[in-house]
């Protein structure tokens, strides 16, 4: 999202806001559109994946969202005991007088309760298989800082998984439960350590609040955002040893047996043969976009229960959006498992720590877990443009990163996996110089389009013709031979308007992007950068006739 779409600049971290989690027929490719992507071109001399060539030697695979750290060598004994540090995928400090301040994105995290100020800090973990069969013999929630912390600091559970800490602003943040452990640390340390073995025993995604003891000296923590020092489950296992092999090293990822290569940044990564007894979807015919929203939960709801009235109000839903901030969660349970149809969703990281190899373990296994069944349109760090223009990263790196993704995702064999680079629509505007092949990571990787274009004429007091609107982003999308969609499409309510007018635009907007071919489009449903939800009966019900059509 981008102050260039009308509403506010908002940061990496600050994109959960999801129709989101926001991942009926399948939606299918547009006319033209090859039925299967162009196998990625081999670069000669690069090696593919990590070569494990003399028994004995260290290999350090990094995974997770910060991530999975695991060490071994042939040599040591499997059931030697081993240690995953996994970064936090969520965190952030809600204040109890400042409740419509996001910081989402900030660099120190806070827990303070006295008379004047009660601030709580709230976190959440992915938790992954162990990298081989295995058993937790502990897990520890550590946390670091260069200021003393006071004694006594308590951890509790918060049994809802779904939040996103942007969204503490418009829902207030989770309600926490029992209390899980007190930091084992001394009053004056930097850093805090909280027993959590009796709570994450298993795969799955857990969220914790950090309460401050009343009265005492403020708690402070880096951030997620800060680096490596950020939050952390740190879980100590031990490996099974195999039958009959008990001293036969086990890949990390991968089961028993012999060691398979793993994915590197090589430009050949991705030529996966073809799911066999899989045929290639047809090409999408005229008035087949699939209609959807993102979903903006109101307070006190589970993201079961906003999808659930999503689809009440406008429904169903044929689409649905969701936004990940950082990498996704596993997908068992998750908003994108919860919504269970056709689904667009976008995570992030950052290109260097992708091209890195930091995140290919998790990447790989999220990508092995999406399901077969349905389209999944995947989106990698959604709306680069500003990010790029700030100096966060160059676009060569973005590319580099799409490539590298785009690889770990064909090795999982879904032909339903689609690789879906998502841009604003004013970057095809001449007035904002730029050019959106900079961000493409080329035909081979990149599958379909997807644009966030927004009714820039609502203060002026008029809705934006259709065929003007999204004239340009067909226009680029079909030179590009690309099936294409809307991820964010939404106009604030023009002045004078009880919602009548704008009703009859979004019938249009409906009309018009089925007969241009588009895939789906997804109505941004959210009070992000503004009131676009769609409040008033009349808008609810032309959205409605556009879903059910």
């Amino acid at each position: 999202m981008s102050s260039d779409t009308g509403r506010p600049r908002v940061t990496q971290r600050d994109e959960y806001y999801e129709v989101e989690p926001v991942r009926v027929p399948a939606p299918r490719r547009p006319h033209g559109h090859s039925a299967t992507r162009p196998r990625r071109s081999a670069q000669t001399g690069v090696p593919l994946g990590f070569k494990l060539t003399v028994a004995g030697l260290g290999l350090a695979l990094l995974g997770t969202g910060g991530g999975l750290v695991v060490a071994w060598t042939q040599a040591d004994s499997v059931s030697r005991p081993q240690s995953s540090a996994i970064s936090a995928i969520e965190d952030t400090f809600y204040v109890d007088q400042e409740p419509a301040v996001d910081r989402s994105s900030v660099l120190e995290l806070l827990a303070v309760d006295t008379p004047a100020k009660r601030a709580t800090t709230y976190l959440k973990f992915d938790n992954p298989p162990l990298p081989e069969p295995g058993r937790i013999d502990s897990v520890r929630l550590e946390t670091t800082s260069n200021s003393p912390q006071p004694g006594g600091v308590h951890l509790y559970r918060v049994p809802d998984t779904t939040w996103a800490a942007p969204e503490f602003v418009d829902t207030g943040p989770p309600a926490a439960a029992a209390l899980v452990a007190t930091a084992a640390s001394e009053a004056g340390a930097t850093s805090l350590s909280f027993d959590v073995t009796n709570v994450v025993n298993a795969p799955g995604t857990y969220a914790f609040a950090v309460v401050s003891p009343k009265g005492d000296r403020p708690v402070r923590m880096f951030a997620s955002e800060h680096g490596d020092d950020g939050p952390r489950l740190v879980v100590s296992w031990t490996p099974t040893p195999p039958r009959g092999h008990p001293a036969e090293a086990i890949q990390p990822g991968l089961g028993t047996g012999t060691p398979t290569a793993l994915p590197s940044a090589d430009a050949s990564f991705g030529q996966a043969s073809p799911t066999p007894g899989v045929s290639p979807l047809p090409p999408v015919g005229g008035n087949r976009a699939l209609a959807g929203a993102s979903v903006s939960l109101r307070s006190g709801e589970t993201w079961a229960q906003g999808v659930a009235r999503a689809d009440r109000t406008y429904g169903p839903l044929q689409m649905v959006r969701v936004f990940y901030p950082g990498l996704p969660p596993s997908w068992n349970g998750s908003r994108s498992d919860v919504v269970d149809r056709t689904v667009v969703v976008s995570f992030k990281a950052g290109p260097r720590d992708v091209n890195s190899g930091k995140h290919d373990t998790l990447l790989a296994n999220w990508f092995a877990s999406v399901p077969k069944d349905r389209d999944t349109y995947w989106v990698y760090f959604h709306e680069p443009e500003d990010d790029i223009e700030a100096g966060a990263f160059t676009p060569t790196d973005y590319r580099a990163a799409w490539r590298r993704i785009a690889g770990l995702a064909d090795r999982a064999g879904n032909r339903r996996l689609r690789a879906t680079l998502v841009l604003m629509c004013y970057t095809l505007t001449p007035s904002s110089g730029r050019n959106w092949r900079d961000y493409y990571a080329g035909d081979d990787v990149i599958e379909t389009l997807g644009w966030d274009c927004y009714n820039q004429s609502w203060g002026k007091g008029e809705y934006a013709d259709p065929a003007t609107m999204f004239a340009r982003s067909v226009e680029v999308s079909k030179a590009a031979g690309k099936s294409f969609g809307y991820a964010e499409m939404g106009s604030k309510m023009v002045a004078g308007d009880s919602g009548t007018r704008r009703a009859a635009w979004l019938r249009a907007v409906g009309a018009h992007v089925r007969s241009q071919g588009a895939a789906w489009v997804s109505y941004f449903d959210s009070t992000v950068g503004g009131e676009y939800r769609l409040l008033d009966a009349a808008s609810q019900q032309a959205w409605m006739s556009v879903c059910r059509s």
